[in-house]
């Protein structure tokens, strides 16, 4: 999957028009990140399906990284009667699949 395609990706889910550009340097931004985390935490894929599912993670962990922004620090938030609390780290859910993608270091 090429960068363009999960840049539209992340677009889509977050409803940013696909034509609209003005965000695009820092969607790439989020989205170089959740590639390093997880070349990091994970490694290289090795088969077809792995690869599509790293691409899959990399476009969750950039959405929720351009949900989290201007929350750094924050454990809560509250405004206008609305309140919001940050989880620390990934969602259960995606811990799981990226343990799932780990091999084993020596």
């Amino acid at each position: 999957m090429t960068p363009e395609d999960l840049l539209l990706r992340v677009k889509l889910r977050l409803g940013i028009d696909a034509d609209n550009a003005a965000k695009d340097g820092l969607l790439g931004e989020l989205l170089l990140d959740a590639q390093g985390y997880l070349a990091n935490n994970c490694r290289t894929a090795r088969t077809e399906a792995e690869t599509a599912e790293v691409a899959n993670l990399t476009v969750a962990l950039a959405v929720i990284a351009y949900t989290r922004l201007g929350m750094e620090g924050q454990s809560s938030h509250s405004e206008g009667g609305v309140s919001v609390s940050v989880t620390d780290g990934l969602p259960k859910d995606l811990q799981e699949r990226v343990s799932r993608l780990r091999t084993a270091r020596v």
